[in-house]
């Protein structure tokens, strides 16, 4: 495995968890509001 291809994944991978962790806390703030 290519370093490039590897910089390029771990690029996709921290956009990904990023993204999931933005969708979480969105979530958990409607979540709050609801009670």
């Amino acid at each position: 495995m290519s370093r490039e291809r590897f910089f390029r994944m771990s690029i996709v991978v921290f956009t990904v968890l990023t993204v999931a962790v933005f969708a979480l806390l969105g979530l958990i703030q409607r979540g709050v509001e609801r009670l």
